[in-house]
């Protein structure tokens, strides 16, 4: 099983950290994520005409192989589809994304915009996202406090728990699943 992980945070974020280490008994792990920061990019793949794309090759624990993209998680998809990261992934697993993707939020998060672009090009794709803690704080300062506040151990485990599932039982046609997972301990989680 080949997985592809992606996010819309950045390479660099702490949620996709978690998820490669979640998916790396379950398959092969590809990692090709977005250089920076990309949310609500929904499934934007840039504008080429304005950018020269630069593809990073980078190491990442737990990840067979990793790249940072200059663009958004859509692009990273499409890249792959492409073949530039080697053969075609079973499945495309994006997150963990600090913040519910429901009601009209997921028409613009970059998080499902790389499963929806999965769909496109003919595999299935799992987000995962973890509820955010409220946090106060001066201005500007309440994203890191909360993304500090994430419970991303207990997100990681329902992913491998959801992914895992999945691919037990792959369905023949390409599915998109968003999983929210509360900010809670696992054992509260009813």
């Amino acid at each position: 099983m080949r997985l592809l992980v992606t996010n819309d945070d950045g390479i660099d974020a702490p949620g996709i950290a978690y998820l490669v280490q979640a998916m790396e008994t379950i398959g092969e792990v590809v990692v090709v994520a977005p250089d920076r920061e990309f949310s609500g990019a929904s499934q934007a793949v840039g504008s080429l005409m304005h950018t020269t794309p630069s593809i990073r090759k980078r190491r990442f624990p737990g990840a067979d192989h990793a790249w940072a993209v200059s663009g958004p998680p859509a692009l990273c998809v499409l890249y792959a589809n492409l073949g530039l990261f080697g053969p075609a992934p079973d499945l495309v697993v994006s997150g963990i994304n600090p913040g519910a993707n429901i009601g009209r939020s997921v028409y613009h998060s970059g998080t499902l915009g790389a499963c929806l672009s999965a769909r496109n090009c003919g595999w299935s794709g799992v987000a995962i996202s973890q509820a955010a803690p409220t946090a106060t704080g001066p201005d500007g300062q309440a994203y890191y406090d909360t993304r500090g506040m994430q419970r991303w151990p207990v997100a990681a485990e329902v992913a491998h728990a959801f992914v895992a599932a999945l691919i037990d039982e792959l369905p023949a046609e390409p599915v998109v699943a968003n999983v929210n997972v509360p900010n809670l301990e696992l054992d509260d989680i009813a």
